[in-house]
């Protein structure tokens, strides 16, 4: 039976981000899920109050929605969903299927996110500009997450960064990690460390065009099958 896919979304990003997948998970006749994550979609004002447990309780409901009908789910993630989807595969070993990671986040490009727990005191919000997500201003023009985020809820995200650890060691299911050697956002030595740390069956594919949003930048086609390949692997 095939399995059935969910979709994670990153932090401030739009479903747009990951809907190119759709029409063909479609395509193969698979059932689907993709929540939106709490405080996205609407104004970065209504992230001001969430962290980490709140989008940890998304993917969980929607993963037990799909499990109802469906023995097997494979999951697809950007960015910050990656380290939700690790989450998920360590927690339900026996039916996740397998991941596919885009543009993974563990480590981030931008050099001041070091001193986040310093700024997020200091600093109520911060910038999140279109073009540091794409290639080029052409594919940055079809941003819709936002553009500026609460650093309070940022800290949430960059602390659960520095504990992936003890999670990845178990995640044992099939891996694909898809990056962007060009990122601005999440730094491509981030999935390197995750390739060597995942004990199970993986892959690591680059690609040296794209921006953060890979779905949606110049290399989206090449990205969309690749995914697509990692979940026929699993559905043979």
């Amino acid at each position: 039976m095939k399995p059935a896919i969910l979709l994670i979304h990153g932090f401030t990003s739009h479903r747009s981000s990951l809907e190119g997948l759709v029409p063909e998970i479609e395509k193969r006749g698979m059932d689907w899920a993709y929540p939106i994550l709490a405080g996205h979609g609407t104004s970065p004002k209504d992230l001001e109050d969430k962290r980490w447990p709140d989008w940890q309780a998304d993917i969980e409901q929607a993963y037990t929605l799909l499990r109802q009908d469906h023995d097997q789910v494979f999951v697809v993630a950007l960015s910050m969903g990656s380290l939700l989807a690790l989450e998920l595969a360590a927690s339900h070993p026996d039916h996740v299927a397998g991941l596919a990671l885009i543009a993974p986040c563990l480590k981030f490009k931008a050099r001041l996110s070091r001193y986040t727990p310093v700024i997020s005191r200091l600093v109520k919000t911060f910038p999140n500009p279109s073009i540091t997500k794409f290639s080029s201003l052409q594919y940055a023009k079809k941003d819709q997450g936002y553009l500026w985020f609460p650093t309070a809820v940022f800290r949430s995200y960059w602390e659960r960064t520095h504990n992936m650890e003890p999670i990845i060691a178990h995640v044992t299911c099939p891996t694909t990690i898809i990056h962007s050697r060009l990122d601005l956002v999440a730094d491509p030595r981030g999935a390197q460390e995750l390739y060597k740390l995942l004990p199970g069956p993986k892959e690591l594919l680059w690609h040296h065009r794209s921006g953060h949003e890979m779905v949606m930048d110049s290399e989206s086609e090449a990205v969309i099958q690749e995914v697509m390949g990692a979940i026929e692997k699993v559905s043979a």
